[in-house]
């Protein structure tokens, strides 16, 4: 549901950080409807952006915070659901577009402005935020959005953990300082054998 991003820096250290909503906050909307989701963003593409609304989304206090940073829902409930509530009386499309828009510009704001920036999760399916991605992109001409297959899409939590899993079993850091925040690099999770 939120956005995330990760990469290595110039010293070559992870970073890796929350960035902001995304499906969690379409979906939250869509909702409102009776739809699980905008199905490739084809709502949002209808509507017109809320330049006020906009700005405020943009504003929040977190986008402002250097990483190490993560969200969670209490964030969305203290900080995103009052700014939404205020703006129930415009149109949904309206709503929704304005918050692809968002979406978009946060991520556009933390990707590197070369290179290929992957992206995966459940938010590629949203082929009109994808679309506003590479619309935002046009002027960084060295920066490249790339979608992979639905494999790597799907499965990207779980290799993930996987990989968690295996650094836990080579007793190899799993959680790192410049990504959690914590006082000193370690190994998490615990090893059950039969």
């Amino acid at each position: 549901g939120f956005s995330n991003i990760s990469f290595f820096d110039h010293d070559g250290n992870t970073q890796a950080f929350d960035v902001g909503p995304c499906n969690n906050l379409l979906n939250w909307l869509t909702s409102e409807i009776n739809l699980d989701y905008d199905d490739g963003g084809k709502i949002a593409a209808k509507g017109n952006v809320i330049d006020e609304l906009l700005t405020q989304l943009l504003s929040l206090p977190f986008h402002k915070l250097p990483p190490p940073k993560s969200l969670g829902m209490e964030w969305f409930n203290k900080s995103l659901f009052p700014i939404l509530d205020n703006w129930k009386h415009v149109p949904l499309e309206d709503r929704l577009r304005t918050s692809v828009e968002y979406i978009a510009k946060i991520i556009f704001d933390v990707t590197p402005t070369k290179g290929n920036v992957l992206i995966t999760g459940g938010g590629v399916y949203n082929t009109f935020l994808i679309h506003r991605l590479h619309e935002m992109a046009k002027d960084r001409m060295k920066c490249n959005y790339v979608l992979p297959d639905d494999i790597m899409i799907q499965g990207k939590e779980a290799y993930a953990f996987a990989f968690l899993g295996l650094m836990r079993w080579l007793k190899e850091p799993n959680i790192l300082t410049s990504v959690s925040g914590a006082m000193k690099t370690s190994s998490g999770g615990a090893v059950w054998l039969p």
